[in-house]
């Protein structure tokens, strides 16, 4: 089976490897976390991605506001926060490009 074009791309966001290689594995809802296995587990829908996404994009922007509320403006904070900010970005690229939408495979 040939890996579907969102697994490959959800393969190149941070939070999502993270999501699908630890958190998931740690969960015992995968084995491994790999590309192959997330693509052919039929729990790892289209539309399960992008919601998982969509989760990790809301958590990421709580840090952010915890961040800067509890702040130090001193190098370990801008560190962290461009850190924080990059993810986001990865995840906004990745929804932008696959959700929300209408149909999804199921």
């Amino acid at each position: 089976m040939p890996i579907r074009q969102i697994v490959r791309d959800a393969f190149q966001v941070d939070e999502l490897v993270h999501q699908f290689t630890v958190l998931d594995v740690e969960d015992g809802l995968l084995e491994t976390g790999s590309e192959k296995e997330v693509n052919e587990n039929k729990d790892y829908s289209d539309r399960y991605i992008i919601e998982e996404a969509q989760n990790r994009l809301k958590l990421l922007e709580k840090q952010i506001t915890k961040l800067d509320e509890e702040h130090e403006d001193d190098s370990t904070y801008r560190i962290e926060l461009q850190f924080l900010e990059q993810e986001k970005d990865q995840l906004q690229l990745f929804l932008k490009k696959w959700g929300p939408q209408e149909v999804f495979e199921d």
